[in-house]
């Protein structure tokens, strides 16, 4: 042993051609997501019990009587407004038309003045404007397609998460 270290090739000869024999070890690109894709987080909960008590219902088939009662009870109350309708004729149409009469129509020309009110602002501000047509054409063109490609990128977004399984035997 010296006070002076030694380079490792001098140390243990032997040792070092071993390590320099080793392939160098190192995640390769892409390691960290294919490790996240494995990592499953609980449900919460709430989740987990209703999930159960569901499972519980159609596992026992208890849930067939489920549905039956409430497709049971629909179609009685329905039958049941539809004949209270039908006995009653005279005093539902003068209720609607009362309804119609009293409500409908001051909301009808409510929204008319107000949509009224707006056309004519906008009209007012397009009107003093010196933009030429071709312009608001454009803008009018460019805002359409955004409105669709918004649309879809709404849709492509509330699309469920594929999730892609990878087999256990399979390298990272």
């Amino acid at each position: 042993m010296t006070k002076k270290p030694l380079p490792p090739a001098e140390e243990d000869p032997v040792i070092d051609g071993y390590l320099a024999s080793l392939q160098h070890y190192s995640p390769s690109q892409g390691f960290d997501d294919r490790v996240m894709a494995q990592v499953f987080t609980p449900a919460p909960r709430w989740l987990q019990s209703a999930r159960t008590r569901v499972r519980s219902l159609v596992e026992s088939g208890r849930v067939w009587w489920l549905l039956g009662g409430l497709s049971g009870a629909y179609a009685v109350s329905l039958s049941l407004i539809v004949t209270l309708i039908a006995l009653n004729t005279a005093g539902v149409g003068s209720f609607i038309s009362s309804l119609l009469s009293n409500v409908g129509l001051p909301a009808w020309r409510a929204f008319l003045g107000m949509a009224a009110g707006i056309t004519r602002s906008a009209y007012s501000v397009f009107s003093t404007t010196t933009v030429s047509g071709q312009i608001v054409l454009a803008a009018a063109a460019t805002l359409t397609v955004l409105f669709v490609f918004n649309g879809w990128m709404l849709y492509r977004l509330m699309q469920p998460v594929q999730v892609v399984r990878i087999a256990r035997n399979a390298p990272l």
